[in-house]
C-alpha cells in the first residue's frame, strides 16, 4: 500500500504557480486588453512590424491584395447582414438556478448571482485553432486583439477606452485550442453602456492599419519569447511531436512570416467570417434580469445572418501517437527544460476524473520526491489539460537530467503498481475539490467553468456534477488510468541534449532498480 500523503498544506499554491509555467496545458486561458505585453518591449521587433505593415498597405493601394488573401486561405469580407425580426427565444433547460435558452441560432447560459454587483459576459466562437492553417495560424488573435484595441467604426479608440476606464469596465478578447472570442466585465450600474460598446467591438470593429501596427509588434513580440524562454519552448517542442497532423499543432500566436503578411483588410475579412451564430455560445454571469439579457442578444447579436459554415464543429481528432519521443533543443543555460506530454482521456469520458486525481497525487509526490528529499529541482509538476482531444504533462527543470528522471519514472512506477491508500486518495480528493471552489469564486471563473463544461464536455449541466465524478473515483480507478495513460512520452528538453540518457527518457520507466524512497535525501551537488 501507498501510505505517503501529500503535502496538503502547500500543493494548492504550488501546482497553481507551476501550472502557469506549462505552455498551454492549463484551463482555457483569457487574455484582455488590459494584459497584453508593455509598450516599448522589442523595440526591432516594432521596427521590422511597422515596416511590414506599411509595405503591404502599399501593395493594399495598388489592389494586389485580394488574391493572395484569398491564396493564403484568408476568407473573403462577408458584410454583416441582420434578420430583419427578432429570433425567437426557445428554453432549453434549467437547473441549480442555471437557465439555458436558444436565442435564434446562438446559445445562451445564464446564471443569477445576486451576492455580488459584478458581471461576467463572455461570447465564445467555436473552433480555435481548428479554424486555422499553416497560413492563417495568428490571425484570429490578431484580430480579435485588434477588434477590442482599436476602438469601433462608432466610438473612436479614444472614447472607448474612456468610457470604459470612467466605470471601471473592461472588454476583452481570449484564445483557446477549441474556441476564441470577447469577453465583458462591468458592474450591474454601468452594464448597458458596457454592453454598447461589446456590441460594437463584436460587430463594428474599427481595424485600422494604426492599431494593427501596434497589436502585430505584441504578439511579434509574444512569438519572440518563444524562443527564449526555455519553459515555453519545451513546451513547444512537447506540442509538435505530440500533434502531429492535428490542430493542436498550430497556435494562436502565430508564426513570424505570417504576423509580417496580414493587412487590416485581412483581419476584417478573417473577423468577419467568425461572425456566425450558429457557432456562437454566450455566458452571462451576474445580478441582472435575464430578460435584460434575453432583449439585448435578441437587439443585434442573435439576428446575425450565418456565412458558409452553417455551423459545423471543426474537427479534432485523437493524437496518433505509437512510442516515446524525444526533441532536444541546446541553449546555453546550466539546467534543462523537460516537459513530457501524453494522451489523456477528454473530460466527458469515464477516466478523466481518475486521470485528475491520479495527477494531482502524483504532482504532490514529485515535489516531496525530487525537491524536498533530493534537492535536485526547485520546478517539478504534473497536470491534466481540458481539451477536447485531451494530454497530461510531467515537467522538471533540472541540472542533472538523468538521475531527476529516474526518481520521476520511479514515482510513476509506483503509482502504477501499488494502490493508492484510501485515507490518502481522500486527503487529495479534498486539496483538489478546495481548489475547485476557490476557481469558482469569481463570476468570471464559474462563465470559464460553465462554458468549458458546454464546448469541451459537450455540456453545460457538467458543470454542475463533475465534483460528484471525482467523489466517486476509487483506488482502482487511479491505478487503471496512471497504467493505461502514463505512458509513450512526447519529450521537449531545453539545455543540454548531450546529458540525456535517450534510452531512459524513451524508455518511460526507472533502469535504477530502486524505488523512489530508496536513493538518498541529500542534496544534489
Amino acid at each position: 500500500m501507498i501510505h505517503c500523503a501529500p503535502d496538503v498544506r502547500t500543493s494548492m499554491m504550488r501546482r497553481l504557480a507551476w501550472g502557469l509555467v506549462i505552455l498551454g496545458m492549463g484551463s482555457a486561458g483569457c487574455a484582455s486588453s488590459s494584459s497584453q505585453v508593455e509598450e516599448g518591449e522589442q523595440a526591432e521587433a516594432q521596427k521590422k512590424a511597422t515596416t511590414a505593415a506599411s509595405s503591404v498597405q502599399e501593395e493594399a493601394e495598388k489592389g494586389v491584395t485580394s488574391d493572395v488573401s484569398e491564396e493564403r486561405g484568408i476568407p473573403p469580407l462577408r458584410e454583416p447582414t441582420f434578420a430583419d425580426e427578432a429570433p425567437e427565444v426557445e428554453r432549453l433547460a434549467t437547473q441549480n438556478g442555471i437557465r439555458a435558452y436558444r436565442v435564434g441560432e446562438l446559445k445562451l447560459i445564464y446564471k443569477p448571482t445576486p451576492a455580488n454587483s459584478v458581471i461576467s459576459t463572455n461570447l465564445y466562437i467555436d473552433g480555435g485553432l481548428a479554424n486555422l492553417s499553416e497560413k492563417t495560424a495568428g490571425i484570429e488573435k490578431l484580430a480579435l486583439r485588434t477588434a477590442v484595441n482599436g476602438g469601433t467604426d462608432a466610438t473612436s479608440k479614444e472614447m472607448f477606452n474612456a468610457q470604459l476606464s470612467s466605470t471601471g469596465s473592461s472588454v476583452g478578447f481570449f484564445t483557446n485550442w477549441d474556441y476564441s472570442g470577447y469577453q465583458l466585465r462591468s458592474t450591474v450600474q454601468h452594464f448597458d453602456e458596457t454592453w454598447k460598446l461589446f456590441e460594437e467591438a463584436v460587430l463594428e470593429p474599427a481595424m485600422p492599419e494604426s492599431e494593427l501596427a501596434v497589436q502585430r509588434r505584441k504578439q511579434l513580440a509574444e512569438r519572440q519569447r518563444l524562443s527564449e524562454s526555455p519553459n515555453q519552448l519545451a513546451g513547444y517542442l512537447s506540442r509538435q511531436l505530440m500533434a502531429v497532423d492535428h490542430p493542436y499543432r498550430l497556435m494562436h500566436m502565430g508564426t513570424e512570416s505570417n504576423l509580417r503578411a496580414f493587412s487590416a483588410s485581412d483581419l476584417e475579412a478573417y473577423h468577419s467570417s467568425l461572425l456566425d451564430p450558429e457557432r456562437m455560445t454566450m455566458v452571462v454571469v451576474g445580478d441582472v434580469p435575464v430578460k435584460d439579457v434575453l432583449e439585448k442578444v435578441q437587439s443585434r447579436i442573435a439576428r446575425l445572418e450565418g456565412g458558409e459554415r452553417d455551423g459545423t464543429r471543426p474537427e479534432t481528432p485523437s493524437f496518433n501517437i505509437e512510442e516515446a519521443d524525444l526533441e532536444a533543443r541546446e541553449k546555453s543555460i546550466p539546467t534543462n527544460y523537460i516537459l513530457g506530454r501524453f494522451a489523456a482521456p477528454a473530460p466527458g469520458e469515464e477516466d478523466y476524473p481518475a486521470m485528475r486525481l491520479a495527477l494531482a497525487y502524483l504532482s504532490d509526490r514529485l515535489f516531496e520526491e525530487i525537491r524536498t528529499k533530493r534537492n535536485l529541482s526547485y520546478a517539478v509538476s504534473a497536470g491534466l489539460s481540458t481539451r477536447r482531444t485531451n494530454a497530461g504533462y510531467i515537467y522538471v527543470s533540472a541540472k542533472q537530467p538523468n538521475r531527476t528522471m529516474k526518481v520521476m519514472f520511479d514515482t510513476i512506477d509506483r503509482l502504477k503498481e501499488e494502490m493508492l491508500d484510501k485515507k490518502v486518495l481522500k486527503r487529495t480528493r479534498n486539496v483538489f475539490v478546495t481548489e475547485h471552489y476557490m476557481d469558482l469564486e469569481t463570476n468570471a471563473g464559474q462563465a470559464s467553468s460553465l462554458a468549458r463544461a458546454e464546448l469541451v464536455w459537450g455540456d453545460w449541466r457538467s458543470h454542475l456534477t463533475f465534483l460528484e465524478r471525482i467523489r466517486s473515483v476509487t483506488p482502482e480507478d487511479v491505478r487503471r488510468a496512471a497504467r493505461t495513460y502514463l505512458k509513450d512520452y512526447q519529450f521537449g528538453v531545453v539545455g543540454q541534449p548531450d546529458q540525456l540518457d535517450r534510452d531512459l527518457f524513451l524508455g518511460g520507466t526507472s533502469t535504477s532498480g530502486s524505488g523512489a524512497s530508496s536513493e538518498s535525501a541529500s542534496p544534489s551537488p
